[in-house]
């Protein structure tokens, strides 16, 4: 049920349903805390969701907190080099970027970057995560030839890993598209947060609304009945 709730408020903050998403996550932070307690990574992963979602609203500051106060719990739990770890210092290094201080993010990722690689490897998941988020910085910091080169190697390995047809692959070829260009009246934040939302993950899930509950497996039924559910109660 977790699961579904953290895949639902990503759907509704990718169509920028913030309020949905925002309540969505409260509840999933609302049954960590009960089940887990504060210092378990499972409310760490909630906290910092929430925090995510809210960095879209006009809560910004406690978004930043909580994504913060997320990673500390991640750390203190499982250790500074764990690779959930690491990828919570680059959301916390985002948040940065998100809040208008790319040059703040690239001195934290560059530092990420080799804790990534020594720790978890130069062909996994979390070190692609960690250059795109650098190209993504780079580029808002007018650094188009560095951006570049960060999405390139993010790209190739999102390749080998999820697939050229992936979003990921697709978002960091638009994302080298702009690089080339550089072009300041097409390289802005609003873009490059456009295009981290990979709308494509939102046909699946209306998909799965829209067909006969005939058609359904048994967990999408379940599912399309807690997303009704949360509708109602959200609205």
């Amino acid at each position: 049920y977790a699961d579904y709730l953290y895949r639902a408020a990503k759907v509704y903050e990718n169509i920028d349903e913030h309020g949905l998403a925002k309540s969505t996550l409260m509840e999933a932070v609302q049954l960590a805390q009960d089940k887990f307690g504060e210092k378990h990574p499972e409310y760490a992963t909630a906290i910092s969701a929430l925090g995510v979602v809210l960095l879209e609203t006009n809560e910004q500051q406690r978004g930043q907190v909580l994504v913060e106060q997320g990673q500390k719990v991640l750390e203190d739990h499982l250790g500074r080099e764990h690779p959930d770890v690491l990828s919570a210092m680059t959301e916390v290094a985002r948040v940065k970027r998100l809040l208008g201080n790319p040059r703040q993010a690239i001195e934290e990722l560059v530092d990420i970057e080799q804790l990534v690689e020594k720790n978890v490897g130069s062909d996994a998941q979390p070190y692609a995560g960690v250059l795109a988020e650098l190209g993504r910085a780079y580029l808002l910091d007018g650094d188009f030839e560095a951006a570049q080169k960060s999405l390139n190697k993010a790209g190739h390995i999102y390749v080998e890993l999820l697939g050229q047809e992936s979003p990921e692959v697709v978002e960091m070829i638009e994302l080298v598209k702009l690089a080339r260009s550089g072009d300041p009246e097409k390289i802005n934040a609003e873009i490059i947060h456009q295009l981290e939302k990979h709308i494509p993950e939102y046909k699946e899930f209306n998909r799965i609304q829209s067909v006969s509950s005939e058609q359904l497996t048994e967990q999408e039924e379940r599912q399309l009945r807690i997303t009704k559910m949360l509708q109602r109660l959200t609205r």
